[in-house]
């Protein structure tokens, strides 16, 4: 009898619905992300959740393991599925396992003759894992949800628990003073080092700070967007404009731009000069070089294959930090960082909406 205490259905209901919410924001443009799963792209892994699903489904019909097998295949006959339809899977199977008597039958699964309680446990740990990869990729930062994590550490621990062979699985790995989700998730080799989609702060320092965004475009797609002052009054929240200054007319080491800049109190422009043009890899300039090689700030920013796509990561370093003159802000260091992730963000949404020829 199933009621809705039973802590497996609650789990499914839980981790339905945060798998659902995941595959709602997949953009077009996204599936071939990078995932944790090192040999699968995004469209992989949901392919992957998708035929699972699927398949339980046709084991819970009565259906031997083969004949399982061969109808969630049937499903990819066409290509793979929308977002969409993973999620309708998703959606189908949390009301099969619902059905009177199905977690006491024994069915005919991949892994052996199994009763439907010791099916929906195995597919609970596949689901939790691969909802949290989907959230990975994306970067949408849902934290897996700590019930589903409690789930998961009390269901390993059980003696009886086929997880752990399944998924091969050391209990004796478990790191017990580790927040559930992350003492969970690193019994599946997983830790949460967002690494793809939207801009994520990587290191920060006092005078210093790094931010890297996940584009779908080659380096050398993005290295046009990227390295050319020019696009600096339509990326930075500061700038409004650049200018070359007498002498330089071209993107080189030592050519010297003015940038002109404003903020909600105040207006102000500042010499720049290129230190670093290494195309497609690295481009940087100087805020306000002096003679003895000094400056105020030090933008740079990083090109590198990943994936289909490519990894654009951009810092600053500013050892006049606390210099800066009140009227521009009391908190100056604060607002560079969020320069870091809005200028990547405009950057990011510029290339992928641009229509431009992503693998030119």
């Amino acid at each position: 009898m199933i009621t809705n205490t039973d802590p497996d259905i609650a789990a499914l209901s839980t981790v339905t619905e945060y798998l659902s919410d995941q595959l709602a924001t997949i953009r077009a443009n996204q599936w071939g992300l990078a995932t944790p799963c090192d040999d699968w792209d995004l469209r992989a892994l949901v392919d992957h959740v998708a035929g699972g699903n699927w398949f339980t489904l046709a084991v819970l019909s009565g259906a031997t393991a083969d004949e399982s097998l061969t109808r969630a295949r049937q499903h990819f006959a066409y290509g793979s599925p929308t977002a969409q339809q993973a999620a309708d899977s998703a959606a189908e199977q949390h009301v099969a396992f619902q059905a009177p008597d199905v977690l006491d039958r024994t069915w005919h699964h991949v892994a052996g003759d199994l009763t439907g309680g010791e099916i929906l446990r195995l597919r609970l740990h596949d689901l939790i894992v691969h909802a949290w990869d989907v959230n990975q990729s994306l970067e949408t930062f849902a934290k897996l949800p700590e019930e589903l994590a409690l789930w998961g550490l009390a269901e390993i621990a059980a003696s009886q628990s086929l997880a752990v062979r399944h998924f091969e699985i050391d209990p004796s790995q478990l790191d017990k003073d580790n927040d559930p989700a992350l003492a969970y998730l690193a019994l599946f080799n997983r830790q949460p080092t967002p690494n793809r989609g939207r801009p994520t702060m990587t290191i920060e320092q006092t005078h210093s700070a790094e931010a890297s965004t996940w584009i779908d475009a080659t380096p050398k797609v993005v290295w046009k967007f990227v390295a050319n002052v020019q696009n600096l009054g339509r990326y930075s929240p500061e700038t409004s404009r650049t200018e070359w200054l007498p002498g330089s007319t071209r993107h080189e080491i030592g050519a010297g731009f003015r940038g002109h800049n404003e903020n909600d109190r105040h207006e102000w422009h500042t010499d720049c000069v290129i230190t670093e043009f290494t195309e497609p890899m690295a481009f940087a300039f100087d805020v306000a070089p002096d003679e003895d090689g000094g400056f105020a700030t030090r933008w740079r920013y990083t090109l590198a294959a990943e994936g289909k796509g490519t990894r654009l990561t951009e810092s600053f370093q500013s050892p006049v930090l606390d210099e800066s003159p009140a009227k521009m802000n009391p908190d100056r260091r604060s607002v560079l960082v969020q320069m870091l992730h809005t200028t990547l963000e405009r950057i990011k949404n510029d290339i992928e909406t641009a229509g431009v020829d992503a693998q030119a």
